[in-house]
């Protein structure tokens, strides 16, 4: 199929792996993911935020898109050749912390507001007909928030994982925003190139075990013990916790997070945009990112 007049790269980004036989794993009228091995590749619509391992094209949809490869300077779609230009690789940049973290949290009353319906704010907020299944929804995601509140992570994320509405369950994305807010308050270093043999030692019941160091180390072991737990559920899911897990935002979230740093500027407009990703997926992945915060903002002070 022939590719569009004036095709054009828009950005590339920085985890986007060489490989030359990706193959369809979704397929969406803005979105297209490509799978090579445990790796993931979207080719997305120019509406699409930048992300580590997007290809954002400056066109409306990609129903004419066949075949990718993917090589060091240039990428082919459909068998046409794009040279990869330096000045538009998507990279995310340090992302400070602000020194109070209050003014974020007052912002979790808009999100309630402003969500979705059947999306996890609303779930968690809003009166259903006794015996529904949204009822019995939102009840799962109670239980959920009350092990993570008791540090039942182990719990927590095997009840939600795999739970609720979407192409990617409310509940994986409910966690993703989790262990970002956690790799955020940590900015611990971790790679999306793979992982250790072994995931984190863990006591009865899903306790992390008590650790002499700081108080951000084993902040970094609770996302480790929910990372290692949460995979498995599709490959795409598993893209979007190993980014939160290495704080690898798309530029959407990216741009959040130095609002929130700034402290000076009205951070809506930028909730506003990560909240329509898909049809609950923002709401839900941000009702989570403030629920890490809330619980562990003052272990990192």
């Amino acid at each position: 199929m022939r590719i569009p007049a004036g095709l054009a790269i828009l950005s590339h980004g920085e985890d986007i792996l060489p490989a030359v036989d990706w193959s369809v794993y979704k397929r969406f009228d803005r979105v297209v993911n490509y799978i090579h091995k445990d790796r993931l590749l979207s080719v997305c619509a120019a509406s699409i935020p930048s992300g580590v391992d997007h290809l954002v094209l400056n066109v409306d949809d990609l129903e004419w898109l066949q075949s990718v490869q993917t090589l060091t300077d240039r990428v082919v779609l459909n068998g046409v050749a794009f040279p990869l230009d330096p000045c538009k690789l998507y990279r995310v940049p340090p992302l400070p912390l602000p020194a109070s973290f209050d003014h974020i949290l007052t912002l979790e009353s808009w999100l309630r507001a402003q969500a979705p319906p059947l999306s996890i704010p609303r779930l968690l907020h809003e009166a259903y007909r006794p015996g529904s299944f949204d009822a019995a929804l939102g009840r799962v995601f109670e239980e959920g928030i009350d092990l993570l509140e008791s540090r039942e992570f182990l719990q927590a994320t095997r009840l939600l994982k795999g739970c609720g509405f979407g192409s990617t369950p409310s509940g994986n994305d409910f966690m993703s925003g989790y262990l970002m807010a956690i790799a955020w308050l940590t900015q611990a270093e971790w790679q999306t190139t793979g992982l250790p043999e072994s995931g984190p030692s863990v006591g009865k019941r899903g306790r992390l075990p008590l650790h002499r160091g700081s108080q951000k180390n084993r902040l970094s072991e609770i996302a480790d013990l929910i990372l290692y737990e949460i995979l498995g559920t599709d490959p795409l899911c598993d893209a979007f916790a190993r980014r939160a897990r290495a704080l690898k935002p798309d530029s959407d979230w990216k741009e959040l997070l130095q609002v929130f740093a700034d402290q000076t500027a009205d951070a809506r407009p930028a909730l506003e945009e990560v909240s329509s990703h898909g049809s609950t997926s923002g709401a839900d992945a941000l009702a989570g990112f403030f629920l890490g915060l809330r619980h562990h903002y003052m272990e990192v002070k």
